[in-house]
């Protein structure tokens, strides 16, 4: 029975690092040239905006799916000013839209948003000095990266508990309603090694943002 939970968790390693580095950053060096660019782990832009000191101005988005699916989730631009003002420029840009969500694991997350014109941009975790603390719990938003400070487009929606994930990637949104269409999504048939790629990709119609009337700076990118 111990040598069976040994290997149990092993392979959930292994299969963490297959989904959320492998793929973290492939085919995304467009040159979209947004925002500052920076050289240090660190140097993230602060929102000082004062509506922000209100959770209720935090900006809100909308993923409809093209089977009508709808998810709805709030941005945390106080944990996470440089990756929301990210996710923020790429919807407002309609990156995201005719987009897919390609890689799913049941009771753990879903992933999609690969394209190919979004740059890196610095992580915001607690591995990188920055104070962080969003949990890798069901309904997270995170970015997925293939190292530190290589994110970019590609997040994952959590549906399980991922503690080995907090303070590596970064947490950025909370899903508030359409968890139910995540898992669905996942639930989907799939294929690979790790049986993790889904062999008819889900595909985002759009991606829309209401950011209460705030306006969110360029995010700035590593160099």
């Amino acid at each position: 029975m111990k040598l069976r939970r040994i290997f149990a968790v092993c392979f959930a390693l292994f299969l963490v690092a297959g989904v959320l580095f492998a793929c973290g950053n492939g085919g995304e060096n467009g040159e979209d040239n947004y925002g500052e660019t920076i050289t240090t782990n660190n140097n993230n832009i602060a929102l000082e905006d004062e509506r922000l000191q209100d959770p209720t101005n935090y900006p809100r988005i909308t993923i409809t799916m093209e089977d009508g699916g709808v998810i709805e989730a709030v941005l945390y631009p106080n944990q996470a000013p440089n990756t929301v003002a990210n996710f923020i420029y790429l919807v407002q840009q309609g990156y995201f839209d005719g987009l897919n969500f390609h890689r799913g694991v049941p009771g753990f997350m879903l992933q999609g948003g690969a394209g190919d014109s979004a740059r890196n941009i610095p992580c915001e975790t607690a591995g990188q000095g920055v104070a962080n603390n969003i949990a890798h719990v069901p309904g997270v938003l995170s970015m997925a990266h293939a190292g530190p400070n290589t994110g970019s487009s590609q997040f994952f929606i959590m549906t399980g508990d991922a503690p080995w994930l907090d303070g590596l990637h970064t947490g950025f949104g909370m899903v508030t309603s359409g968890l139910d269409v995540v898992e669905r999504m996942i639930e989907a048939p799939r294929t690979g090694a790790n049986n993790d790629q889904i062999i008819t990709p889900p595909v985002i119609a759009s991606i829309t943002v209401d950011t209460r009337g705030i306006d969110y700076p360029d995010p700035v990118f590593v160099s």
